[in-house]
């Protein structure tokens, strides 16, 4: 299996939102999403580090809070980079 790579804010905003999650709120810093509106809501940042990216810890911890494991991860960045297509 492939490591982790780093992904930019957006790009980890679009895999979360691929797994069925939805921007409950946003504000200047962050990205507050939640399945339902029973969830306890977890947080993106929107703010990069130096390189561009988020950092390992702060893309663990989402993957974590969203209950994705790193083969759903792949999977889902298969499909919201165009590596794949969604089956029918």
């Amino acid at each position: 299996m492939p490591a982790l790579a780093l992904v930019t804010p957006e790009q980890l905003r679009k895999i979360v939102e691929a797994d069925g999650f939805k921007v409950v709120f946003e504000d200047q810093y962050n990205w507050w999403f939640a399945r339902t509106v029973l969830d306890v809501p977890f947080n993106i940042p929107k703010q990069a580090g130096e390189d561009g990216n988020v950092s390992f810890a702060v893309m663990e911890n989402v993957l974590f809070e969203a209950h994705i494991d790193d083969h759903r991860y792949f999977a889902l960045k298969e499909i919201v980079f165009g590596e794949k297509k969604l089956p029918n």
